[in-house]
């Protein structure tokens, strides 16, 4: 499973692997070089095919604390 990405909806073209929970039920992926203030969206796939709907979150800007969250993952 994976996570792909990027600050265009219609070119995630950035990926990071995603990790699966101890329960089974989530997973989780670290996403680094993030730029500042900016909304990304991605989707999950699994073997290359989309196993999920198109997912939002935003940066904090500049020298703002960190902002711990889960996402939601569409559809």
């Amino acid at each position: 499973m994976s996570v792909r990405y990027g600050t265009d909806r219609t070119k995630l073209t950035q990926t990071a692997e995603a990790m699966e929970s101890k329960d089974g039920r989530n997973y989780h992926a670290r996403v680094n070089g993030l730029a500042p203030n900016t909304r990304y969206y991605f989707q999950v796939v699994n073997g290359g095919e989309a196993v999920s709907g198109i997912g939002t979150f935003q940066t904090v800007a500049q020298g703002d604390a960190p902002i711990k969250s889960k996402a939601t993952v569409p559809q």
